[in-house]
């Protein structure tokens, strides 16, 4: 993975250097959790939306400390975890570089919208998957057990 980073002073033009980095790195986490932050601060989310500058700051402070190479706590993690929470944003991309996490939890919560629009009353257990891939020939999801769950309405579809 390559990363381009730009330095900027008050008063001096741009530089820009390429680093390459293992896509698990601190200093990867570093840079996708400062992306987040400018992305959640410049885009409309929805009415009501506001991203908690202080928590922000925690998270950037925590990734910059691993990216220096310093310990980290449980402590200095707890917040890292309800910001992510409280965002609804993903772990596993931040850390890991998996984008498998926040694809398989919108296509989630995009099937419990459409079942509740339907009006349904009845349950069921809609897996969100874990963001690990599946290997090709390894058992189909339906027969595992769902590793964290969601009560969402459903419907039910026959052909014929």
């Amino acid at each position: 993975m390559t990363l381009q980073v730009v330095h900027a002073t008050a008063g001096t033009s741009n530089t820009s250097e390429q680093i390459v980095v293992d896509r698990e790195s601190p200093a990867a986490a570093l840079v996708r959790a400062e992306h987040m932050m400018d992305v959640l601060r410049t885009s409309y989310v929805c009415d009501g939306w506001q991203l908690s500058e202080p928590a922000a700051a925690l998270v950037i402070q925590f990734c910059r400390r691993r990216a220096d190479g310093k310990r980290t706590t449980d402590a200095q993690f707890q917040p890292v975890v309800e910001f992510f929470h409280a965002h609804g944003q993903c772990l596993n991309w931040l850390f890991m570089g998996d984008v498998g996490g926040m694809i398989t939890s919108k296509a989630a919560l995009a099937t419990k919208m459409r079942q509740n629009q339907l009006g349904s009353r009845k349950t069921k257990q809609v897996n969100l998957g874990d963001a690990r891939r599946r290997p090709r020939g390894s058992p189909s999801p339906r027969s595992a057990k769902p590793t964290s769950s969601i009560s969402a309405k459903t419907s039910t579809f026959r052909r014929g």
